[in-house]
């Protein structure tokens, strides 16, 4: 078996329901923004093995990272947001521990306000602008 780089999939619509679930009943400022969820499964090397963890953020091993997508993507067809999940873990998780990871990268995402009327401010394409807050590690 050769080597290979890390690969991406999308989330099952479970997954994605409990992001829809947690933004309802916990993040409710996020309603109007389109969340994508990818696995990430670690880069194997020429036995099939892992070379190191799927995410990585500043140098340590997560279960999970999000960012706000820019303008660019948005426009290509993109969410507002993506969350990455590590894909060679996650399977074996309780609910209990999505949720938390879930829960825990949407307090990431920040809706930008106008500072004069503290209104909700869109991008060029009418879409809510989102930023990222700094990420930490959950593990």
């Amino acid at each position: 078996m050769a080597a290979k780089g890390k690969t991406y999939k999308r989330a099952s619509g479970e997954m994605i329901e409990v992001v829809e679930e947690l933004v309802m009943k916990y993040h409710d400022r996020l309603l109007d923004c389109n969340i994508e969820v990818l696995l990430v499964y670690a880069a194997k090397d020429k036995y099939g093995e892992p070379k190191g963890p799927a995410i990585t953020l500043r140098g340590k091993a997560a279960y999970a990272c999000v960012r706000a997508t820019t303008l660019e993507e948005r426009v290509a067809g993109r969410g507002d947001a993506i969350i990455w999940v590590d894909g060679d873990d996650c399977g074996d998780w309780p609910d209990s521990r999505l949720r938390a990871i879930m829960d825990h990268e949407l307090t990431h995402l920040e809706i930008v306000e106008n500072s004069k009327t503290g209104m909700p401010e869109n991008d060029d394409l009418g879409r809510p602008k989102v930023q990222s807050q700094r990420s930490r590690s959950v593990n």
